[in-house]
């Protein structure tokens, strides 16, 4: 039997995650949230914003923003930052890692936000995605510890196989096939928010957190004979 992937074990803890008794490293779930919920009620935030672009190549070029960029900031979980961090330590271990790598980070961030969710900690998850010009703002973020999740794709397409007549009548040919990829880029930062302070961060394509890939696939066409 061939062996799992070396972080197959997070897939434990993403189960766990959803039942939650300790999204702090054994911490209570409440006891976690309340520094969060009572910054909430007393109107301690601050602003978090950001832009996100392509360097430049040559000196006499400027930045090329990223649209479309996914920003998701959450309450500072150790346990959340160590599962993640274990996905990029071993995403790379083989083809089948990486190939899975897109798929667990998403997993991971999924069940953490359930376990918010079911917490009633829903005022406490924030999305964004950047506009034309790259940028993204959050308004009244309650100070404390967060960690930011962002991520971009971009799809890599190629035309579908093209297969003869002759051939569609084998009972598979048709399976979905390989027909190009997303290349998806993430970046993970800690932060720290202050009352009545705004934090910029920058998203770029040379402070990558991890870059994986998700295969595409579709149904091959058949190609009509020719007389």
């Amino acid at each position: 039997m061939e062996n799992p992937p070396r972080y197959a074990l997070t897939l434990a803890a993403i189960v766990g995650l959803a039942l939650w008794g300790g999204i702090a490293g054994g911490q209570d779930l409440g006891a976690f949230l309340a520094p969060y919920r009572a910054a909430t009620e007393r109107g301690q935030a601050g602003t978090l914003g950001g832009t996100a672009f392509m360097e430049p190549r040559k000196p006499q070029e400027a930045a090329t923003p990223l649209a479309g960029v996914t920003v998701v900031v959450l309450p500072l979980s150790p346990r959340l930052v160590a599962d993640l961090e274990a996905v990029k330590a071993h995403a790379r271990d083989s083809a089948k890692n990486y190939l899975a790598a897109a798929g667990e980070v998403r997993k991971i961030k999924d069940a953490y936000e359930l376990a918010l969710w079911q917490a009633r900690a829903w005022e406490l998850m924030f999305i964004a995605m950047t506009d034309e010009g790259g940028r993204f703002e959050l308004a009244r973020v309650p100070s404390g510890e967060w960690v930011l999740l962002a991520w971009h794709e971009q799809l890599h397409q190629k035309a579908p196989r093209k297969i003869p007549l002759r051939d569609a009548r084998g009972a598979f040919v048709l399976e979905p096939l390989p027909s190009g990829y997303r290349a998806v880029t993430y970046w993970l930062i800690k932060l720290t928010v202050a009352a009545g302070e705004g934090i910029s961060v920058e998203l770029h394509d040379r402070n990558p957190w991890l870059t994986a890939v998700v295969e595409e696939k579709t149904q091959g066409v058949i190609q009509k004979q020719t007389p």
